[in-house]
């Protein structure tokens, strides 16, 4: 049992990122497929002794936990807030998650901020091209004009999309 409780945690991220188009795009029976990411904690459990590592922000990761619980009583359409307790859920499994990964070695934890690093300049770059923020960059206007309308057009259509 250790065995496979190891081998599920050494996969964790593979499942966390096939779990992403749906946490993006959430639906009440999609939403169902969250209940993998305690599957995945039991798992750690099982193989590390603990359900999430310990850090420092575990009592402020519970508060954000204990308000979603608190937000639900209060929300007018439990399918509108549907998509902020999806996000919410996998970006605190998601960052169990590298912190387990990086706690190995600190070889992995440089791998991690090098990570961290590439994927806000990714997101920044994203948000010029996708928002059409690129024609108030001098010199950039001419880019986004080669960008295909379907790209800009992501933005206005998706509620998971925030120019924020």
């Amino acid at each position: 049992m250790n065995r496979v409780c190891r081998w599920v945690t050494a996969v964790e991220w593979l499942v966390l990122a096939l779990l992403l188009p749906l946490v993006l795009f959430p639906s009440p029976v999609r939403s169902a497929a969250l209940l993998v990411i305690p599957l995945l904690w039991l798992a750690r459990w099982g193989a590390t002794g603990h359900l999430v590592p310990p850090t420092p922000l575990d009592w402020s990761v519970f508060g954000l936990l204990l308000m979603v619980l608190v937000s639900q009583y209060a929300t007018f359409d439990m399918a509108y807030s549907l998509v902020k307790i999806a996000g919410l859920v996998y970006g605190i499994a998601v960052f169990y998650a590298a912190v387990q990964w990086v706690g190995d070695s600190l070889s992995r934890l440089w791998w991690g901020v090098a990570a961290l690093y590439a994927a806000v300049l990714a997101l920044a770059g994203a948000s010029l091209v996708v928002y059409g923020w690129m024609g108030s960059v001098p010199g950039l206007g001419a880019l986004l004009a080669r960008v295909p309308a379907q790209v800009t057009a992501l933005a206005r259509e998706s509620d998971a999309v925030n120019p924020n």
